[in-house]
């Protein structure tokens, strides 16, 4: 009836408003596991197959290692007369970046021959190889990977020789350098040699030469005898079997991974999803307890609404129809259509021989004016009684078959002096019809589209939040905070649109209310306000 709207608040639960604690019990996780079950497996069950047939139809993987052994000391021939070179002592980590480097995968393709340096190249056969190094026992283990057994045998086996041949080889590079070295030195005393006299200094140069050219011959004897650290202690043995593929093992891992993932998505979108997916939302978000759900509120006369859902919701909002109640059905949204649902609810307070009052303060509602063929006249709208305070005389009926009686009074004509009309008239009326009615049922506008609900609110006895699932989670916070405001916490909440939908399992139990006597014949229209 308000064109007053409102605009967005904070979240009056981050605000402060309503002190709650967030708990996820052990219900909380098992409600989780269950919903999200049935998509778990399903993806699991797919991801299964997808994954089983790819590898069923790969091309086989063999694998074949060849161990080496890195000495950390080496046995002393010099006793016996012997001169050698051995490498320096390196850590076997360092041995592994050694072997995935591009020297020694170059130097491993040299070995295999020219027809797989055709086909490898050192990033392609670097894909192919792994190396393991065990410290404590100073092992090194060469693995490769290639289509057939006899390739995995000689790709090992190639990498393994060409790392022992770097080691060998790092003394023996800084060796030639010292050998050219004393090549060069040499050469320039010859030159000074031959440019002196004879004498102590040509003497002195002399023996200085015949120094270096001896280092020089020991250098030469040297280069000859490097000893290297590693040696090949388990060549590779052709494989058998291949190692991959594995298409049960690989399913398996599979179905579990995607089965994780699935979760991880729901868990995902219940997190960042703005909207209300989940009944079970509306108490964390709104601060008032969750009393029924719905399925999509249907047309007017195309079906009713489950039976038990709202004989649940009547009996929690009404336990007791001796006492006058006045309850306000506030939408958070349009789609919740609450109209439709107010009126489900005052039918059902007719059926249980309760008179009620059906009253909307949305101009010309069409999900009641549809179902009761209400025809207006200057007696019988919201406007003329809110005039009069509920004194306002005027007939309204609705046909129904129960011991009680529904009259029905709709606003008509939105005018400018709609909100002072309905802050003026509405508690005088409220208690007029209380004089008249067992239940007066007032639906209103969305929340936050018009001013109409946070002024009737505290007017009512019972104020109930009407939202549909879809809305969003801030516009739920918002109207239960603008209520709040006013100093009226909703009764609950209801929700619609949810399929398959009872009662709300967090609303209690409470007993029917029983039938009361209404002047009102069965199957007779019953008047409404007078």
């Amino acid at each position: 009836m308000t064109r007053s709207s409102f605009a967005l608040r904070p979240d009056p639960l981050a605000g402060g408003d309503v002190e709650q604690d967030v708990h996820i019990t052990q219900d909380d996780v098992v409600r989780f596991l269950k919903r999200g079950f049935v998509w778990a497996a399903l993806a699991a069950v797919l991801a299964a197959a997808a994954m089983y047939l790819y590898q069923r139809e790969a091309p086989p993987v063999y694998r074949a290692a060849t161990t080496l052994y890195a000495a950390d000391n080496v046995v002393d021939l010099r006793s016996v007369g012997l001169s050698y070179l051995v490498s320096p002592t390196l850590h076997v980590d360092a041995y592994e970046v050694a072997a995935r480097s591009d020297e020694v995968l170059q130097a491993a393709l040299e070995r295999l021959g020219p027809e797989a340096r055709q086909r490898l190249g050192v990033d392609s056969l670097r894909r192919r190889i792994d190396v393991d190094t065990r410290e404590s026992s100073r092992l090194i283990i060469v693995y490769a990977l290639a289509g057939s057994p006899a390739e995995a045998a000689a790709y090992s086996e190639a990498v393994a020789q060409a790392l022992v041949a770097w080691d060998a080889q790092r003394p023996r590079d800084n060796l030639l350098r010292m050998i050219e070295s004393l090549r060069l030195r040499i050469a320039s005393m010859d030159a000074q040699i031959s440019g002196l006299e004879p004498g102590p200094q040509r003497d002195s140069m002399v023996a200085l030469r015949d120094e270096q050219v001896a280092q020089l011959a020991t250098a030469v004897m040297l280069s000859d005898s490097v000893v290297g650290r590693l040696e090949i202690v388990q060549a590779p043995q052709v494989p058998s079997s291949p190692v991959a593929p594995s298409p049960v093992f690989d399913a398996v891992l599979a179905a579990v991974v995607a089965f994780v993932l699935a979760y991880l998505v729901r868990l995902l979108l219940a997190i960042f999803d703005a909207r209300l997916r989940d009944p079970e939302q509306v108490p964390l978000v709104s601060g008032v307890p969750l009393l029924a759900v719905f399925p999509p509120v249907p047309r007017i006369g195309a079906r009713s609404l489950p039976a038990a859902a709202t004989g649940f919701l009547r009996s929690a909002l009404v336990p007791d129809t001796s006492r006058p109640t006045a309850v306000l059905f506030a939408p958070v949204d349009a789609a919740s259509r609450a109209s439709r649902l107010a009126l489900a609810m005052a039918e059902s307070f007719a059926r249980s021989g309760a008179r009620v009052l059906l009253v909307t303060t949305t101009p010309r509602d069409p999900d009641v004016l549809e179902r009761t063929s209400f025809r207006a006249t200057t007696e019988n709208t919201l406007e003329a009684h809110l005039r009069f305070q509920g004194r306002q005389a005027g007939q309204a009926f609705v046909r129904l078959e129960g011991p009680g009686s529904l009259a029905i009074l709709p606003a008509w004509e939105p005018s400018h002096d709609a909100s002072e009309l309905l802050s003026f008239g509405m508690r005088g009326a409220l208690d007029a019809w209380r004089q008249q009615y067992d239940v007066v049922v007032v639906v209103t506008p969305p929340v936050l589209a018009a001013a109409d609900a946070v002024t009737v609110a505290p007017l009512v006895d019972r104020t109930v939040l009407v939202v549909s699932r879809g809305a969003t989670r801030r516009d739920l916070a918002t109207a239960s905070g603008l209520l709040r405001q006013r100093d009226v916490v909703p009764s609950g909440v209801v929700v619609t649109g949810v399929r398959s939908a009872g009662a709300g399992p967090s609303a209690a139990v409470r007993p029917e209310p029983a039938p009361v006597r209404s002047p009102a014949a069965p199957g007779r229209r019953a008047p409404a306000v007078k």
